[in-house]
């Protein structure tokens, strides 16, 4: 690939191979500090894009299907949604949506989640713990709506012809707002029918409707109080590769980064705990 790209741009390219899941900060920043991560090829997930809300017939003589869009099934036919885990990195204000299996289980009261209904007759819903402050709410948003572009259920915004004063261009430090910011996006609208496209659904005061679009229906899911004081935890691998000692914080981490051939750093952000 590093010399395909040398070819193209017929100058010095350096290519970095990247893990899903481990993008670096460089690289956000140039996705708006957002990125979508969806299951299931893009062959599939395009070919259904346009009739989301059709797929929900039945499997023909019993038995189940793999799902194109990258979630699971049951005996009956297709799921009636397809679930987003939201996530922002309060630190570094980074958000990331990955697609998770549509069942209640996967709810987290940290964080938000984008349940997108498959069913013509039950709206999406943006599910909100009781964990996201306001600036996190509001960047869920904001990534909602790339989810629903992608799925061609939302329309782009037209292109702004007036270009900012000098005096009133925003500024690089209030793009990003603090914590306790009120404003929220307003939640995009059908153009033809004015029906907004999604409803919000606080943790705890969800319709029935909500639970209906998981395979399941409502389940017990991982909820507490611990959210509410802690910090965001770390992952640190600590390394002597280079000659030197060397300390790297892991960003959006899982049990899979554990290897038994380095040392590692996990601050859960819980007081008077570490562990190694």
């Amino acid at each position: 690939m590093e010399r395909l790209m040398q070819e193209m741009y017929r100058c010095s390219v350096r290519v970095v191979c990247l893990e899903q899941g481990k993008e670096p900060i460089a690289l956000l920043a140039h996705l708006e500090n957002m990125v979508v991560v969806h299951r299931g090829r893009r062959e599939s997930a395009r070919s259904a894009n346009g009739g989301l809300k059709s797929i929900t017939a039945p499997v023909a003589n019993g038995g189940t299907l793999s799902d194109p869009l990258g979630g699971m099934t049951t005996e009956d036919g297709w799921t009636k949604s397809i679930m987003y885990h939201i996530r922002t990195d309060t630190r570094y204000k980074t958000t990331r949506a990955i697609q998770v299996p549509s069942n209640a289980s996967c709810l987290v009261s940290r964080d938000c989640f984008f349940i997108l209904s498959r069913d013509s007759e039950v709206p999406s819903y943006l599910w909100v713990g009781r964990g996201p402050s306001k600036d996190e709410v509001r960047r869920a948003h904001l990534i909602v709506k790339k989810i629903l572009l992608f799925w061609g259920i939302a329309q782009p915004d037209p292109p702004s012809t007036q270009p900012y004063p000098l005096s009133r261009r925003p500024s690089r430090a209030s793009s990003f707002s603090s914590a306790s910011s009120p404003v929220s996006p307003s939640v995009p609208q059908d153009p033809l029918t004015s029906i907004p496209l999604y409803k919000v659904a606080p943790e705890s005061t969800e319709p029935a409707a909500l639970w209906s679009l998981f395979i399941h229906g409502r389940t017990a899911y991982a909820s507490g109080t611990e959210h509410y004081y802690i910090t965001p935890p770390r992952f640190l691998r600590c390394s002597c590769t280079l000659g030197y000692f060397s300390i790297e914080s892991i960003q959006n981490f899982a049990q899979s980064d554990l290897k038994s051939t380095s040392c590692v750093i996990l601050d859960p952000g819980a007081p008077k705990k570490c562990f190694v």
